[in-house]
């Protein structure tokens, strides 16, 4: 397994060769990043990973209940009285025990799931009896808490904290264990449900059974629980069965013989899969560099050719939908200033104000009422209209760009700068662009501030004292006179109108105009072309690089693994 590890090595030293001449040759971090970002990521995780096998130690956890008498065994096997042992619970912490030159006792805290967070205390010491197994280190549990309810104590709530807190650390070393050991007080005759359910989780794992206080039980007892045990346990098979007590410790250093020489195999089956995952990613992004370098500039250039066509043909539709209803409005509004002209200057009609005065006001208000009413309600029809147009104009159009973005990734969903394109028309921007007409209608309200012309005509105080012919004429100058007033007034305010129309179509003809956003998509083309030419020259060095990572990825899966399982 070294040796295919040393090779991948050399290869992974090759591909940040390539890296350092790439991140040369491209302009800009973010070109080189897309293009070798995922790279140096998995290279990273590979080199994680490898220290990971350098350094790994093969740790074996202990489980069993509560008062089956795991650390008075390993105590006994240790030759010391390092683990605590009493009546009550007292491992509230797993031990990890291992051989050192040099005395460690240190206490590290450990996640466990996404909240959990345990405490480990680990102990090296120049253990004789594990001088000649470096690779192991020996876990102490806490026991499982089916014999602490049998305590009677007042304090429940604690009891229970104790229950979850074992709970909690079995379960976490048992989901990481690549070899375990099962502690059973034999002289119970059975493993107990609680314990069935824990070591069940964990399948095609190699372990062993040390039927504990064998020297509590006649000896031809044995055979039967064993039996009974095994058939607890079934399908489960352990690779050992041995009876074990204080003074005979014999099956646990068979136990500890055994995990020695399972140590390469289990290692081995625990990282190889994942090395070669990592080599397989480093391999596919590369192979994705390559295929970079081949990109079809030429067929990205005739994908955007074809995004430019629509764009001209929906803005030329679109103009034509604005134009039409921006006329429509200005001949709206003409329409009111001679017809508002028409009204204010027929001769018939001012002769019948001038005899009945009382009536002027109240037709004139009438009248610019109706006309702010009629203008309303037809400028939010042409409004409408053209929204309704637009919105199916545009929906028309982003059928289209879908059709041909789904083209572009039916070819390879790697050209992230074609898709790119397809993203240039911001309708909503130009909706509300539209919108802004609207506001228009607010500037009609200045019509209705002309009925207050008629407070101040003049014509009431000279009825006081003509009368007549002349009371006609004289009601007939001042009439025409205020009228022009009014006229002049209401031209003013629709000329303000049509002014605030034209300068709000332009505003959304100009917010249409997408040959600058193209523009920058030509550019960015151009860049995709020349960083295409540049590093085209490495193709054959990937090529080189590709065939290495895959001799040494099948190097990796030809290690054998051996017997990790018994």
């Amino acid at each position: 397994m070294k040796e295919a590890i040393l090779q991948a090595e050399k290869v992974i030293a090759e591909v940040e060769k390539l890296g350092i001449l790439l991140s040369k040759e491209l302009q800009g971090k973010e070109a080189y990043d897309s293009l070798f970002g995922r790279v140096n990521f998995y290279i990273e995780e590979f080199r994680k990973l490898r220290k990971e096998f350098e350094n790994y130690k093969l740790r074996i956890p202990f489980i069993g209940h509560f008062s089956s008498g795991k650390s008075s065994l390993i105590n006994s096997f240790l030759g010391y009285d390092l683990l605590d042992v009493d009546i009550k619970p007292e491992t509230d912490k797993p031990y990890e025990i291992f051989y050192s030159p040099d005395p460690v006792e240190r206490v590290e805290k450990v996640e466990v799931g996404k909240r959990g967070e345990i405490e480990v205390l680990k102990v090296g010491y120049h253990f004789d009896v594990l001088k000649n197994y470096p690779n192991i280190v020996l876990v102490d549990l806490p026991g499982l808490a089916a014999e602490i309810m049998n305590f009677s104590s007042e304090d429940k709530e604690k009891i229970e904290r104790i229950i979850k807190s074992h709970n909690l650390i079995t379960r976490h070393y048992l989901f990481n264990a690549n070899f375990y050991v099962l502690v059973v007080d034999v002289s119970k005759g059975s493993l107990g449900k609680d314990l069935i359910e824990f070591v069940k989780i964990k399948e095609n794992v190699p372990f062993v059974v040390l039927l504990h206080k064998a020297d509590k039980i006649p000896f031809d007892k044995r055979n039967e629980i064993k039996n009974h045990i095994l058939k607890e346990l079934s399908p489960l098979k352990p690779c050992l069965v041995e009876f074990t007590s204080i003074n005979d410790i014999n099956g646990l250093r068979r136990t500890i013989e055994l995990a020695d020489r399972l140590y390469s195999s289990i290692k081995v089956s625990v990282f190889r899969e994942r090395l070669v995952y990592l080599l397989e990613e480093i391999l596919d992004k590369v192979d994705g560099i390559k295929y970079s370098l081949n990109v079809d500039v030429d067929f990205i250039e005739s994908v955007l050719e074809e995004i430019e066509s629509e764009v001209r043909l929906t803005q030329e539709r679109l103009k034509r939908i604005i134009d039409k209803r921006e006329n429509a409005i200005k001949s709206l509004i003409e329409g009111e200033k001679r017809n508002s002209e028409k009204f204010f200057n027929d001769e018939a009609r001012i002769k019948f104000w001038a005899k009945h005065i009382d009536n002027y006001e109240k037709d004139v208000s009438d009248f610019v009422s109706r006309l702010l009413d009629r203008l309303t309600r037809s400028i939010k029809n042409q409004i409408s209209s053209m929204q309704s147009d637009i919105e199916m104009l545009f929906e028309r159009f982003e059928g289209r760009l879908r059709v041909i973005s789904g083209r572009i990734e039916e070819t390879s969903d790697r050209i992230r700068k074609v898709k790119a394109v397809t993203k240039v028309i911001d309708i909503a921007k130009i909706m509300k662009k539209i919108a802004l007409i609207t506001k228009l209608l607010s500037k009609l309200e200045k019509l209705l501030k002309l009925s207050k012309i008629f407070k101040m005509n003049p014509i009431t105080w000279i009825l006081d004292w003509i009368v007549g012919w002349a009371v006609e004429k004289y009601a007939e100058k001042k009439i025409k006179e205020a009228n022009e007033e009014i006229l002049y007034k209401l031209k003013d305010s629709l000329d303000e109108v049509l002014q605030e129309v034209e300068e709000i179509f332009l505003e959304i003809r100009n917010s249409i105009d997408l040959n600058e956003e193209l523009e920058e998509k030509r550019k960015e083309l151009e860049a995709v072309r020349k960083n295409r030419d540049k590093i085209k020259k490495f193709s054959g060095k990937v090529d080189s690089i590709l065939d290495s990572l895959k001799i040494a990825i099948e190097s990796m899966n030809k290690v054998e693994k051996g017997d990790s399982v018994c």
